[in-house]
């Protein structure tokens, strides 16, 4: 099993959901919450130390665009951990998760999709000791970085057919008059 670093600074707890009923319910927040919270306990065991939270917010967004995952980007920093439930919460688009791994990795920052591979972490931190061609065939960096890259087009494919069938939705009440 692959370990993070030993040093962890802090841990963060990210959640998203897009709808404005999701909101309200509350469940959906809640559940990913608890989730996270109990993932991070018997890991680390240790609370999460934040968390980060974007309610109603589409995963279309950049992370920049969404003022949890922007605080939470301000705020990360060398050693800290970030949990979420699964990748289609971070990040809903193929461009976003892939132009993030680097950045994640050069931060020195390790993360979880805890509802999707447990206890094991998509993203560490990259190694300063490795150098030259060591750095560059570095397998698990490598196999993380494809499976993510296939995970992240099947979340964008999945957002597009759910905007496709909202879209479809509102043009069948709109033709009966609604």
């Amino acid at each position: 099993m692959i370990q993070p670093r030993k040093q962890i600074n802090n841990i963060y707890g990210y959640v998203r959901v897009s709808s404005e009923q999701q909101v309200k319910d509350g469940s959906s927040l809640d559940e990913q919450k608890r989730i996270i919270e109990e993932f991070v306990q018997a890991k680390f065991n240790r609370p999460v130390d934040k968390f980060f939270i974007d309610a109603g917010v589409s995963g279309m967004k950049d992370l920049v665009d969404r003022p949890g995952s922007r605080d939470l980007t301000d705020i990360m920093d060398r050693h800290d951990v970030i949990v979420t439930t699964k990748l289609d919460r971070l990040a809903r688009t193929f461009t976003e998760m892939v132009n993030m791994i680097p950045m994640l990795e050069e931060t020195g920052i390790t993360l979880y999709f805890c509802e999707m591979f447990g206890d094991t972490p998509v993203v560490l931190p990259k190694s300063q000791k490795s150098k030259g061609l060591e750095a560059k065939l570095d397998m698990v960096r490598i196999n993380n970085r494809n499976l993510i890259a296939n995970l992240a087009q099947f979340a964008e494919m999945e957002a597009e057919m759910i905007k496709s069938r909202l879209a479809g939705g509102k043009i069948a009440w709109a033709e009966k008059g609604y």
